[in-house]
C-alpha cells in the first residue's frame, strides 16, 4: 500500500504546478516573465523616407556607331611593304646594311619592338606573336607580312595527313569525315 502511495504521490507531483513553472519556467524567472504585446505604430521616419526618395531615372536610347576595325584587311603589294618598312627604319635610325637592307638586323635592343609598332600604326597591319618571335632580320618582316594565311576550306587536317600517309598507317584504320546532318536526330525520323 505504501508502494502505491509513493507512485499516486509521485503521479501527482508531476501533473501539479509548481511555484517555479507558474512563474514561466526557469528562464521566466531569469528573464522577467512573459513580455506583454504592443500593438506596433509605424513610425513618423518611414513617411518621411518614402516623401523623400528621388524621382526614378529615365534612359534615352541612342544608337551606336558600327564598330571600325582595329586592323582592317588590307592587302599591299610586295613593293608597297618594301617601301613602307624602309620608311620606318629610316624613322627609327637603325643602321640599315650597305647593299642589302633586308639583312639588317632587328634583333638589337628594343628595335624590333619600336619598328614592328610602327608597322602597326603605319601600315594598320595586325602583328602577331608568332609574327614577333620569328622576325629577326627586315627580310623576315617582308616575308611574314607577305605570307597568305592558309585557307580556312583547305579540307580537314587529319583528312590531309591520311592522304599523304595513308600507305604507311594500318589497313584497319579510316578518316570518315564528320557531316553535321548526316545521322537521324530522332527515331522516328
Amino acid at each position: 500500500m505504501r508502494a502505491m502511495n509513493r507512485v499516486a504521490a509521485s503521479a501527482r507531483a508531476l501533473h501539479q504546478q509548481t511555484p517555479v513553472s507558474a512563474a514561466g519556467g526557469l528562464f521566466g524567472k531569469l528573464f522577467g516573465g512573459k513580455k506583454a504585446d504592443e500593438p506596433a505604430a509605424p513610425s513618423a521616419a518611414v513617411g518621411d523616407m518614402i516623401s523623400n526618395q528621388p524621382e526614378p531615372v529615365r534612359f534615352e536610347r541612342t544608337e551606336k556607331e558600327p564598330l571600325r576595325l582595329r586592323f582592317p584587311k588590307r592587302q599591299y603589294t610586295t613593293q608597297q611593304l618594301e617601301d613602307r618598312i624602309q620608311r620606318i627604319l629610316a624613322k627609327n635610325d637603325v643602321a640599315v646594311v650597305e647593299g642589302d637592307w633586308k639583312a639588317t638586323s632587328l634583333a638589337v635592343g628594343d628595335v624590333k619592338l619600336k619598328v614592328l609598332a610602327d608597322v602597326m600604326k603605319l601600315a594598320k597591319l595586325k602583328v602577331t606573336n608568332r609574327m614577333l618571335n620569328n622576325v629577326q632580320t627586315a627580310g623576315d618582316l617582308v616575308n611574314e607580312l607577305t605570307q597568305k594565311p592558309a585557307a580556312k576550306d583547305a579540307g580537314h587536317v587529319v583528312a590531309q595527313f591520311y592522304k599523304e600517309h595513308g600507305e604507311e598507317l594500318p589497313a584497319n584504320m579510316k578518316f570518315e569525315p564528320f557531316t553535321k546532318h548526316g545521322r537521324k536526330l530522332h527515331a522516328y525520323q
